[in-house]
């Protein structure tokens, strides 16, 4: 049975649960687990369009079976169906045993005792694939691992553990017959499983021993009394109905208001964070691609230098000159640029600024005035006489046959104006 080929087999990523209440204990081992996982199939990846390849394992005119990578066959030696177009080219001519292929078409059905079945797509058909949803991500919702989450998670968390739960007991136990043969020890008592006056749909039956006679007569007190009870108890097995062993019974729980109880049912009914509401893990999340060039980092200078810093200029350290015997005369030249042994900085210990502007102040104006043989107007540049023209001549060839000649104008005479020449054009 199974996959013989050296192709290994899908790991699924099993995960512990984070508290063991019994809200969690039904989001991973529900009755109704195989229910939920059909209607989430229908309901989201049928007739999904898929693009995969394969190994053929054999092929005929109707269709080709595939052995995929990783396997997931627990029955047969193949994984997948391909069940052909019959208007496109015969198989045979298409797939070759032991050859890997690819193929487009739409999910079918998923295989839980035969493999999982997939509809070739028509040549004609414009649907494109979804290229995100490998084969990896429909073993991790509808593999065989996946069709069997309650069984193993039962098997290596639940089996045994004790958990409190809250209901109604709807019968009272039965009896004890002292003719049985062989005698009866223990017995089994339907408890109705309420969160937040809401009836869980899971069925649990409470298993007590008749030696226990305490727990016997609270048990039927919790009946007749019709109250809401939080018993304790361990989980024993899971096949038409939870079994459990009743530890102990807690004292009456008291009703709640309708408005109380629908907030009450949410936060007792509503499975923990890291389970999915419908009970079927997410897809595992595709690590995002990566930049094959990062962008470049900011420039470096080695060594690192600080910008240089210019000291600050106060008003002592303006250029005033530095002989306060210096007067320009008002003949000189006009004043140009004076070398710095005559303009310098002024040592703010030696003069102050007042006394400085003291003797800059009483340079006379004149001294700044230009010298009276520099003009103060421009020349006038001399004008040379333009020739005139010569008199212009009339051409009579510049006319044609379409200007009209004013008739005031006389063409024969030498000297005469030329006339206003219009045109038709």
């Amino acid at each position: 049975m199974g996959n013989q080929s050296s192709i290994p087999r899908y790991q699924y990523p099993y995960q512990a649960p984070t508290d063991y209440s019994w809200a969690s204990y039904v989001s991973q081992c529900s009755l109704r687990h195989s229910k939920q996982l059909q209607e989430t199939f229908n309901a989201g990846y049928k007739n999904k369009v898929v693009s995969w390849m394969g190994y053929v394992v054999s092929v005929t005119d109707t269709h080709v079976k595939f052995c995929m990578n990783p396997a997931d066959c627990r029955f047969t030696n193949n994984d997948l169906t391909l069940k052909l177009d019959k208007h496109k080219q015969a198989g045979k001519l298409r797939f070759f045993p032991n050859q890997p292929s690819s193929f487009v078409g739409k999910l079918m059905t998923y295989g839980s005792l035969k493999n999982h079945q997939v509809q070739e797509l028509p040549a004609e058909s414009r649907e494109l694939p979804d290229p995100h949803f490998t084969y990896e991500d429909f073993l991790f919702l509808f593999g065989s691992a996946a069709q069997d989450l309650p069984s193993y998670y039962f098997e290596h968390y639940w089996k045994e553990r004790e958990v409190d739960i809250t209901g109604r007991f709807t019968q009272t136990p039965p009896e004890r017959d002292p003719n049985a043969n062989p005698p009866r020890t223990e017995c089994t008592v339907p408890f109705l499983v309420v969160s937040g006056n809401v009836k869980d749909v899971e069925s649990v039956s409470v298993r007590l021993l008749y030696a226990q006679t305490q727990l016997v007569a609270q048990v039927v007190h919790a009946h007749k009394t019709d109250r809401l009870v939080t018993i304790r108890a361990k989980l024993m097995s899971r096949m038409m109905v939870h079994t459990v062993s009743l530890i102990s019974v807690g004292s009456p729980t008291h009703e709640t208001s309708p408005q109380s109880a629908r907030s009450s049912h949410i936060s007792a009914s509503a499975p923990p964070a890291h389970i999915d509401p419908v009970r079927i893990p997410p897809p595992p999340q595709r690590p995002q691609p990566q930049p094959q060039h990062p962008p470049p980092a900011a420039p470096v200078y080695y060594p690192p230098q600080a910008p240089p810093q210019m000291p600050p200029i106060n008003d002592t350290q303006l250029y005033y000159p530095q002989d306060s015997s210096f007067v320009p005369s008002p003949s000189q030249s006009y004043p140009q640029y004076q070398s710095p042994a005559l303009y310098g900085h002024t040592n703010p210990q030696e003069d102050s600024g007042h006394s400085t502007y003291q003797q800059f102040s009483q340079i006379p104006a004149s001294a700044y005035l230009p010298p009276d043989d520099i003009p103060h107007t421009l020349p006038t540049p001399q004008s040379s006489a333009v020739p005139s023209a010569p008199p212009e001549q009339f051409d009579q060839s510049i006319y044609s046959e379409f200007d009209r000649i004013d008739p005031s104008t006389d063409l024969k005479s030498e000297g005469g104006s030329t006339g206003v020449r219009e045109s038709f054009m």
